[in-house]
């Protein structure tokens, strides 16, 4: 059985990253967009979120040392971080994507954010459902705002107050 382990970006572990994070965009479900991130960007990106202390977590499979999964909080403004999460579908309703976010929670607690902020595609009930459990509340319902290769879809703006949890 897989041992799944939660553990801050390591640079050896980009190149996994960035397989899972190409694996996750090909699906076409679950991120807001279908286009590849170059690896050197993602090389680039990684370094720079671990320098400056990004709130950025990787679920690592410890039996082949690879990225399952990651959650991740990009600082928008001084009170507010944006996050993004994806988890391989072999690891999917597993309870890692509560883990995953409850720690990048807890991280930005500690580093002085106020508020986390989301969008996920409308059609996705099972994030929903995880957001709203953690005590996430919708705030908008964006129209036709997600647009890749002329494919629109709808947006549900969520928001986390962290004083409240």
């Amino acid at each position: 059985m897989n041992k799944l382990i939660i553990t801050t970006p390591q640079e050896k572990f980009i190149t996994s990253y960035w397989t899972t994070l190409n694996k996750i965009i090909d699906e076409g479900i679950y991120l807001g967009t279908t286009f590849r991130f170059p690896y050197d960007s993602t090389v680039e990106l990684i370094k720079s979120n671990i320098k400056d202390k990004i709130p950025f977590l990787f679920l690592i499979n410890s039996e082949n040392d690879k990225v399952v999964g990651w959650c991740e909080a990009s600082p928008k403004d001084l009170t507010t971080c944006t996050l993004g999460i994806g988890i391989l579908k072999e690891f999917r309703n597993k309870g890692y994507g509560r883990k995953l976010i409850e720690e990048i929670i807890s991280i930005c607690k500690r580093q002085g954010y106020e508020y986390l902020e989301l969008q996920v595609k409308y059609n996705n009930k099972t994030a929903i459902h995880l957001y709203e459990s953690i005590g996430f509340v919708m705030r908008d319902i964006i129209i036709d705002e997600l647009e890749d290769d002329n494919y629109k879809e709808d947006l549900i703006e969520m928001f986390l107050d962290l004083d409240i949890i």
